[in-house]
């Protein structure tokens, strides 16, 4: 029998707010703040925001939006 999924309420409005203004935003941050591992904060994010996320690894990554690309005026 499997494990039962532990409920996580993520402040997508903030975390939105927090990318939209630049700032830093992690998952290691995130999972600390919730009690759990950046791999279920990364999978609660990616169903949420869908494809608009970009999860940058590293020192310096984090979560960003992914950037828009300009289509050429024909």
């Amino acid at each position: 029998m499997p494990r039962p999924r532990k409920q996580i309420t993520l402040d997508f409005p903030a975390i939105e707010t927090a990318l939209n203004h630049g700032e830093h935003v992690d998952l290691k941050r995130l999972a600390a703040q919730h009690g759990t591992c950046p791999p279920v904060i990364r999978r609660v994010l990616a169903e949420h925001f869908g494809s608009r996320l970009y999860f940058k690894p590293g020192r310096n990554g984090g979560i960003q939006w992914v950037p828009m690309t300009q289509t050429a005026n024909a």
